[in-house]
């Protein structure tokens, strides 16, 4: 929810600028994936990153076709929508690398504490 309030003052620029509050957003997305991996393991990190970046992207691009269904129009509001929903996979990848880096963080902090 928080970045669909960052992303609504930029409501009347043009379209990459959702993915710009998506990408502010990494280091969210890489704690999720981080304190995920510290108590269930690497895997259960990636698919935390991968899922708060989905979520997050999806919810950003929702409010943004509900803004512009209401405010501009119906048309306008399903073209944000399909954009989205286009740029899922997209998210998807970049949330797994981002999961990838929590988990590795969580795995280095491991090792380091275990080798003292």
């Amino acid at each position: 929810m928080l970045m669909s309030v960052c992303a609504y003052p930029l409501r009347h620029w043009d379209a990459p600028v959702p993915l710009l509050v998506v990408i502010c957003f990494v280091p969210a997305f890489v704690v999720s994936g981080f304190l995920v991996a510290r108590r269930h393991g690497g895997e259960q990190g990636v698919a935390a990153g991968a899922a708060s970046m989905v979520t997050g992207h999806l919810v950003v691009f929702l409010t943004a076709a509900g803004y512009a269904a209401v405010n501009e129009s119906e048309l306008a509001g399903l073209g944000w929508a399909l954009f989205g929903v286009a740029f899922v996979p997209v998210a998807l990848m970049f949330g797994v690398l981002c999961g990838c880096v929590g988990a590795g963080l969580a795995r280095g902090l491991r090792f380091l504490s275990d080798h003292r």
